[in-house]
């Protein structure tokens, strides 16, 4: 039984997998430039939010996002430490 529904979840997650790449593919396109290249002023303000980021805490930037929700617009930063740890790091953008 065990074995049957691990099984079962392995299949599962291996045919979901290529959802992932498609919603990647199917990034917003935003009025600045061409698709997934934001504004200039949005640009400008991630890079210095990930500028920040890498003082405060250190290590490689891996990835940067504008996330939109509740509590307003923020900057995601992901971070590679020296030691191999990932640190999420959220930056209020305004």
């Amino acid at each position: 039984m065990k074995k049957t529904l691990c099984t079962f979840l392995l299949s599962f997650a291996l045919l979901l997998l290529p959802l992932g790449a498609v919603a990647q593919a199917a990034a917003p396109v935003h009025p600045g430039g061409g698709q997934g290249d934001p504004p200039a002023a949005e640009r400008d303000g991630a890079r210095a939010a990930a500028a920040w980021a890498q003082r405060k805490y250190g290590g490689r930037v891996l990835a940067l996002r504008t996330v939109e929700g509740r509590g307003g617009t923020h900057y995601r930063i992901k971070l590679l430490s020296g030691d191999g740890r990932v640190r999420v790091v959220r930056v209020p953008a305004d």
